[in-house]
């Protein structure tokens, strides 16, 4: 076997076979004048048994032009060299080569400097001035803020108002590993190559420091370090895409920190479960919009606290069942139920309760209505249906009351047999004492007022009593009487009937 080192000056081969063409010492003239680069013979290359080399099946070579090898020549006339291998060392970076001279690459890109042929970041001591070292370090990220918890004051903890409990909330944030931790290669441990463009791959035996590392030349890598974290730095955009399923176990804490938008859409059914407490912080406005059915079940106590307005919009019914204790509404300014853009009321409101229903006011409490009808299932003595205490009372139009009114100004009953009100232009004035005009005229059945004063100067009732005509009221009651007239209440007459 004829053996030769050489040099080589071509590696572009136009059949795409892996071919080089190389100077060789001993074989070839230096001048490049005499022997140019692409007269030289065209070298096979030896791939290493890992590489099946056929069918597409192997791997392309890498060296480049002023690259040192050694190999053989397969024939005597010494026309068919064969490449086995690279002869690293320590190159020499020419500024202004001689371009007549040979062995050397012709276009003089490579060596890129002078010094060792090893990669820097295999090298115990100069392994920080490699590019992708360097790339790293810059690339670090540290004091990244972490998703903070609320206190019992509903503050969002800070470093200043204590921890919110759990471990997150201590660390407030996270760090990258250093570097001087984590990348500490003694050669000849770490085993790298180093493309033309700067990928790296190292597989790092360090004792203490194993790595395996996937360095791009743009600063992205991923990085699996000696105890067992990955790092991975994107320094672009990062791309995922899983055509079938996906699943992430996470036994300890997940931290996720966006500075920019989080989009998550789900084309189907979406679940969150959680076995803790769940906090959730919106510093600025949130919206959220249902196109079906909400669902809420609340195991315990709610909180609402809202600083500034609340409106609700009810297109259809709204339903409320308090089972347990009392429901309690406190307002400490004015409350108003009204038809409004609001508030639609278009029906009736029912307000109802199984016991009482209290209703007061430091000042006075105003009811507005066209009519205003109360009725009570109480039966008490002498009809007595419902009492009042009342300095001042006005109306424009007929007081119609069933039983005793509680209006003299000691408190007691006053019957309505002996006792009237002055109904002038809707003053009513007086408490207890007879005065003019009395009870309504259809009362009377005809009587005038004196003939009733002489009738009745003994409180003895005739036939066509007040009081008889009190009692077809109070069949009535509850029907509108103002549509009565004196005919309606005559004794002889059946009573009317109203729809």
């Amino acid at each position: 076997m004829n053996n030769f080192i050489g040099v080589v000056e071509n590696s572009s081969d136009p059949l795409e076979l892996n071919r080089l063409q190389v100077r060789c010492l001993g074989y070839h003239n230096s001048k490049l004048s005499e022997l140019p680069s692409d007269r030289l013979p065209w070298a096979q290359v030896m791939l290493p048994l890992t590489d099946s080399g056929i069918g597409g099946i192997g791997s392309s070579i890498s060296i480049t032009e002023g690259t040192w090898v050694v190999g053989f020549w397969q024939d005597r006339a010494m026309t068919m060299p064969i490449i086995i291998g690279s002869l690293p060392g320590n190159s020499v970076h020419e500024e202004k080569p001689n371009k007549e001279e040979g062995f050397r690459d012709p276009l003089n890109n490579y060596p890129r400097k002078s010094g060792s042929d090893l990669p820097k970041v295999a090298s115990s001591t100069a392994y920080t001035e490699s590019d992708s070292y360097k790339a790293k370090n810059s690339s670090r990220v540290e004091n990244i803020p972490l998703a903070r918890g609320l206190d019992k004051d509903m503050n969002v903890v800070t470093k200043e108002n204590g921890s919110g409990g759990d471990e997150a909330n201590d660390a407030m944030s996270w760090n990258l590993p250093d570097l001087e931790d984590t990348i500490r290669p003694e050669y000849p441990l770490n085993h790298v190559r180093e493309s033309i463009s700067g990928h790296v791959h190292e597989v790092d035996d360090t004792p203490a420091s194993q790595r395996i590392s996937a360095f791009h030349t743009s600063g992205t890598y991923q990085e699996m370090i000696h105890d067992g974290s990955m790092i991975t730095t994107v320094v672009g955009k990062n791309f995922k895409i899983v055509m079938k399923g996906e699943n992430t176990y996470v036994e300890g804490d997940l931290n996720l920190t966006v500075t920019g938008n989080l989009n998550t859409r789900v084309e189907k059914d979406y679940h969150l479960e959680v076995k803790g407490d769940m906090t959730e912080i919106v510093h600025g406005s949130l919206r959220r919009k249902v196109a079906h059915n909400l669902q809420e079940e609340i195991g315990q106590d709610m909180s609402t606290i809202i600083t500034g307005k609340e409106i609700r919009q009810v297109h259809e019914g709204r339903y409320t069942k308090i089972q347990g204790e009392d429901d309690e509404l406190f307002v400490e300014k004015d409350l108003m139920i009204t038809s409004s853009d609001l508030y639609a009321i278009t029906n009736n409101v029912k307000v109802a309760a199984q016991k009482t229903i209290t209703l007061s006011a430091a000042t006075s409490i105003d009811v507005k209505s066209t009519n205003i009808n109360m009725s009570t299932n109480y039966a008490g003595e002498d009809g007595q249906i419902f009492s009042m205490n009342q300095v001042d009372s006005r109306c424009t139009g007929n007081v119609v009351v069933y039983g005793d009114v509680w209006a003299s100004p000691t408190g007691d009953a006053v019957s309505l047999y002996y006792h009237t009100h002055v109904q002038n232009a809707g003053d009513d004035a007086g408490a207890g004492g007879i005065t003019d005009p009395a009870i309504p005229d259809f009362y009377y059945d005809g009587m005038n007022q004196s003939d009733w004063d002489a009738e009745n100067s003994d409180e003895s009732w005739g036939t066509a009593t007040p009081q008889s005509r009190q009692e077809q009221l109070l069949v009535r009651r509850g029907q509108d009487y103002s549509r009565w007239t004196d005919s309606d209440l005559d004794s002889d007459a059946a009573p009317p009937t109203f729809g």
